[in-house]
């Protein structure tokens, strides 16, 4: 019987395993659940932060985009041979998600 009471001082008690086990699964949520939700940029008050200035940017880019679309296309016409004008157009098309045109540009600047 002794030697019983050496041996329980030296081991955790089931419940108390199971009960630090549980909380550790909680903090471990919480902790999840606080870092994505400050990942996503989630207000306090549940509300994701608009996309009406993301969606006015990408506007203006798109609009960028295509208007240096329309001036290398100008550039081509006008010499055929530049290369770089041909691999630049190429780019655009491929940002553009336009891959059957970026594939004729790059096709030409590598004939060439």
């Amino acid at each position: 019987m002794g030697k019983q009471k050496e041996t329980d001082g030296q081991y955790v008690k089931k419940e108390t395993m199971l009960v630090v086990a549980l909380v550790a699964v909680i903090v471990g949520f919480l902790g999840g659940v606080v870092f994505s939700a400050y990942k996503s940029g989630v207000g306090l008050d549940g509300s994701a932060p608009g996309p009406s200035g993301q969606t006015a940017q990408k506007q203006d880019i798109s609009n960028n985009l295509a208007q240096e679309i329309n001036d290398l296309e100008k550039e081509i016409s006008l010499h055929p041979e530049n290369i770089e004008a041909l691999i630049r157009l190429g780019n655009l098309y491929f940002d553009t998600e336009q891959p059957g045109k970026a594939i004729m540009a790059y096709n030409n600047a590598l004939e060439l």
